[in-house]
């Protein structure tokens, strides 16, 4: 990773604003510049609606998503961190998740919290760029992460 380091660059933003509150132009030259993209942000909140929380959620991911497609040569690819809140409960009554789980499972949605619906949407917008547009996705879905106990 190391090696790296000097090619990843956080893209500071508000993900609730139209190209994340850039000017346009800005927005745009970034989408020249990208050879991959890392969308790990959103507003956490297990207590907040969907409604509030669909600016930064939903929106903010179909900015990332036009972002990706806005580079004239080719697409970026996207790399999108979930959360196993959008798989509900798992009617299986199991652990087990596929690694091509797909959800389509709109019932399951109403059981979740506005963050977990915020997040299934996103999702679902993300599968759907990849699928119709040829839009180079991996979605990651990872489990409970926290801070340090020692550290925070």
């Amino acid at each position: 990773l190391v090696p790296f380091l000097n090619n990843i660059k956080p893209i500071p933003g508000d993900l609730s604003l139209p190209y994340f509150g850039m000017e346009d132009f800005k927005f745009k030259n970034l989408s020249q510049k990208l050879t991959s993209i890392f969308h790990c942000g959103a507003l956490v909140n297990g207590v907040l609606t969907y409604s509030q929380l669909k600016n930064s959620n939903v929106n903010g991911t179909i900015e990332v998503l036009r972002l990706s497609i806005m580079n004239k040569t080719h697409l970026i690819p996207v790399h999108y961190i979930s959360t196993m809140s959008v798989i509900g409960n798992n009617k299986g009554g199991n652990n087990e998740i596929e690694d091509q789980y797909e959800l389509n499972d709109k019932d399951a949605v109403y059981n979740m919290n506005g963050y977990g619906q915020s997040k299934w949407v996103a999702e679902r917008l993300v599968t759907i760029a990849a699928k119709e547009r040829g839009l180079p996705v991996v979605v990651y879905r990872p489990g409970t992460i926290s801070g340090s106990m020692e550290t925070g």
